[in-house]
């Protein structure tokens, strides 16, 4: 027996164990409606037998498909791929088609038509019906992409790699750009306006993304600041993970795993997207995307080698250690629990439109707006590429442009050297004292900033640039403010420390003879530095090191999600084909000899669409019980009340206006009597509302039964 087998053997089982479990009311009700008359003795094991014999054959298979309806097909298909599926998370699902009510009269009205059952809390589709359901129940029936009526031809803002590198460029020069509250100041806002043609919108989500990825940190200034390792160890990314990250991130602040989780979902989304979806649509099939697989963050995707392969490799130890602390569940799982999936969804929607990595292709013939993903999406995803593509033209006048080619990773360096002053079609710069005086702050030497300018420019650097970076560089060196770590060590030991591979390198001053500047970021590195160095005699500086934040971007695999595709009716017959069905069971059952509680019970099933063919509709199947009671007739009155409050069925309770000459019918699920001296009071809820209201059963004209599913009580 294959896997799929036993599995579906076990559904078998289930859904038995759901038949037996079932009161007794509800479960022979549901027999007599297929079976006909109950015949002593019975057992009901041998019943549940006989009627999976009946599901067996494929004409009823056949027919209980054939009438299923458009919205039936919709719930169905939603309970088979929704995971633990509740009529809350259906609901939640198809919110704004059914309202809860209706949605779940719906499903009470497949489980007694023995399509679906519920097993413990949750719902599922009957096993016997797999294969019959098997090419109308899908995932295109609750999430289709749709036809595109009218092309929207206007090309829109996108992220790009000359963007993040003139916000970088753009945050170095003006860090205190920002409210308490987040929000960008006045003055700052108009900046941004001025020099980004795509206006603040997008510009204020980078920023968010990037505070909320610790790329740009809040010094004690208050002023943003961009963290240059960090940010390059984000250049690493392949350009699709570093978008989707951002769109998630702009969100707010959210775990290692729930980033991973969330990025991962949009990319699959993106990629499955041929023609485009509407809003709800792509939203469902994030929802239907989550209910795949778990997912892992850390996989290697790509074969890669060398440093990006080493980024991998952290990223899968720290993945596999968060596995180990017991973080194995679907990030999205107690979203799904506390109702807040699709609000989260539509926010992410949301960032990834207004971000470009998704735009509007035009209007169906609904005039609903498609959406689709940016072009070469699936590019993207590469590891980075490009990165001797020359780029950057500089003028004598100083003024520098760069051009689409380059990766990220290969503009990083720039963000330091070059004052931004335009981003529009083209992305335009300056090389300024300022600009470079800070390019030297980050540690950059005169000759670094000329390789880094000749290794992206078209042409040969103007000679004014090379003249005015020295002069700059004399202007900075005058003066030094230091900020780091001094060594001091005596005239002997000096040549030890000159001459180490470790600290040598390091060393950026000599302040006098035996005192050094160690360029260290912090005590850890500090006390990690002469670790290496090996000189036992310098004391150590004992703290905690901090952790390697490159980890913190971990590279993973994508994929399609399987289903997604043009919309598929479903249904087997068109409206009017069951419609004939149903009223020829209608005329069968007038042509019946039968009494007026049986037609009346039959008509119902026939109207709850439970009669597959005639052989249904057998008197005998029908179970004797007085329904309605009136007049003088107290006692049965009496009687058809307290056998609905015993079934929980409803009831129509009919008595004479105090308003008016006629009569008044009120109907509701009685939940209790109590009984006087000389009458009998009934406590009722109201149908449609949640009033509970009493009535005095000797006043009441007439009593009469609701006939109604058994699977309500």
């Amino acid at each position: 027996m294959t896997g799929e087998q036993a599995r579906h053997a076990q559904r078998i089982v289930e859904w038995r164990e759901s038949l037996a479990t079932m009161g007794d009311a509800q479960f022979f009700e549901l027999i007599r409606m297929y079976l006909g008359e109950l015949k002593s003795p019975f057992n009901k094991q041998n019943l549940i037998e006989e009627l999976s014999s009946f599901l067996r054959k494929p004409d009823n298979k056949r027919k209980i498909a054939e009438l299923l309806s458009e919205s039936d097909i919709e719930v169905v298909s939603a309970v088979k791929f929704i995971s633990e599926a509740t009529p809350r998370k259906i609901a939640d699902f198809f919110c704004g088609k059914f309202t809860f009510s209706k949605l779940y009269e719906r499903i009470l009205n497949l489980e007694e038509r023995l399509v679906l059952y519920k097993h413990g809390d949750f719902l599922f589709v009957n096993p016997h019906l797999d294969e019959t359901l098997s090419t109308i129940a899908t995932k295109s029936v609750l999430a289709w992409e749709s036809c595109v009526e009218k092309e929207n031809t206007k090309e829109g803002f996108r992220l790009s790699p000359e963007l993040l590198l003139a916000f970088a460029a753009f945050v170095s020069e003006n860090g205190d750009i920002c409210k308490a509250d987040g929000s960008f100041k006045k003055r700052a806002a108009a900046d941004i306006e001025a020099r980004f043609q795509c206006g603040q919108a997008p510009i204020k989500r980078l920023k968010d993304a990037f505070e909320n990825m610790s790329i740009l940190v809040t010094n004690s200034s208050g002023s943003l600041s961009v963290d240059m390792p960090r940010f390059r160890s984000f250049a690493h990314l392949p350009e699709a993970l570093q978008y989707a990250y951002i769109a998630v991130s702009s969100l707010g602040r959210f775990s290692r795993r729930m980033l991973v989780q969330q990025a991962k979902l949009l990319i699959e989304v993106l990629l499955s997207v041929r023609t485009g979806f509407t809003k709800e649509n792509m939203i469902r099939t994030m929802y239907l995307a989550t209910e795949n697989t778990r997912r892992d963050g850390g996989e290697e995707a790509f074969g890669a080698t060398g440093r990006f392969a080493s980024i991998l490799q952290r990223a899968r130890k720290t993945e596999a250690e968060a596995e180990s602390d017991g973080q194995k569940e679907n990030a999205f799982d107690e979203m799904k629990r506390t109702g807040c999936v699709f609000s989260s969804f539509e926010r992410l929607f949301d960032s990834a439109l207004e971000l470009g990595l998704l735009r509007i292709r035009g209007i169906d013939c609904d005039k609903n707006d498609i959406f689709a993903p940016i072009s070469g999406i699936g590019d993207l995803l590469a590891p980075p590429s490009g990165t001797e593509r020359k780029v950057l033209s500089i003028d004598a006048a100083f003024s520098a442009m760069v051009f689409p080619g380059r990766p990220l990773i290969a503009l990083i360096d720039l963000a330091n050297i070059l004052e931004l002053r335009k981003f529009d079609t083209a992305v335009s710069f300056e090389i300024t004292k300022k600009s470079v005086t800070r390019a030297f702050n980050a540690g950059m030497t005169e000759e670094k900033i000329s390789e880094v300018l000749s290794d992206a420019c078209m042409h040969e650097l103007p000679q004014n640039i090379a003249v005015s970076l020295d002069d700059w560089r004399n202007s900075f060196s005058s003066v030094s403010l230091f900020r780091g770590y001094v060594l001091r060590v005596s005239e002997e030991k000096i040549p030890l420390v000159t001459k180490n591979p470790a600290l040598a390198p390091l060393i950026a001053e000599t302040l006098a003879p035996g005192i050094f500047l160690i360029n260290a970021e912090s005590d850890a590195q500090a006390a990690r530095l002469i670790a290496e160095s090996g000189l036992d005699f310098i004391g150590k500086v004992r703290t905690a090191e901090k952790s390697d934040g490159a980890a913190e971007f971990p590279v993973f695999r994508a994929r399609m999600i399987e289903g997604c595709g043009e919309k598929k009716c479903g249904n087997i017959t068109s409206v009017e084909e069951r419609k004939a069905h149903f009223d020829k069971m209608r005329e069968i059952l007038d042509s019946m000899d039968i009494t007026k509680e049986e037609r009346e019970c039959l008509l119902f099933r026939i109207n709850r669409k439970i009669v597959l063919d005639e052989s249904q509709l057998k008197a005998e199947s029908v179970k004797f019980a007085k329904i309605e009671a009136g007049g003088m007739d107290f006692t049965g009155k009496v009687h058809i009340i307290e056998q609905a409050v015993t079934d929980k069925c409803p009831i129509e309770i009919t008595f004479a206006s105090e308003e008016s000459s006629g009569v008044e019918s009120v109907s509701g699920i009685p939940s209790g009597t109590e009984k006087s001296d000389d009458d009998v009071r009934v406590s009722m809820r109201i149908s449609g509302s949640d009033d509970i209201r009493t009535f005095s059963i000797s006043q009441a004209t007439k009593v009469r039964r609701i006939y109604d599913t058994a699977f309500r009580r």
